[in-house]
């Protein structure tokens, strides 16, 4: 095995690890939990340069999980090594588009106090950057 493999395996395994870390998931693998008790996220898109992963909180709409899924699956992953800023994933405001137009059918009292702007989040391990998760509330 190269270094270029390790670094794309462990940038996936890291992703894993820190959901893992960070969330409790049921046996479809829905968000149902918080290990450090902070806010619950609806949504999770995990970016490795091996590709991407995503977690939806239990309670979110089914037609909403196939149309924010369509999008996250033909996002491709964390560009490694590159020059320049690293660019967002390409659908992200997509998807926050969708998480917004789901709230505000629920009304005023729809999804108080959630956001639909998703907060990124670097995973490194020694000091490398390997991924990023983003996070809409």
């Amino acid at each position: 095995m190269i270094e270029g493999d390790r670094a794309t395996i462990a940038g996936m395994a890291l992703l894993l690890d820190e959901l893992a870390q960070r969330y409790v998931f049921d046996a479809k693998g829905r968000i149902v939990g918080s290990r450090s008790d902070g806010i619950l996220p609806r949504f999770v898109l995990g970016r490795s340069s091996e590709g991407c992963l995503w977690r939806f909180r239990v309670d979110c709409p089914s037609d909403l999980v196939t149309r924010v899924a369509r999008l996250a699956a033909r996002e491709p992953g964390f560009p490694i090594g590159g020059e320049g800023p690293i660019p967002p994933p390409e659908r992200l405001v997509m998807i926050e588009r969708l998480f917004g137009e789901k709230a505000s059918e629920n009304g005023p009292a729809g999804d108080r106090g959630s956001s639909t702007e998703a907060r990124r989040m670097i995973v490194t391990r020694e000091s490398v950057t390997l991924a990023e998760l983003f996070t809409i509330d």
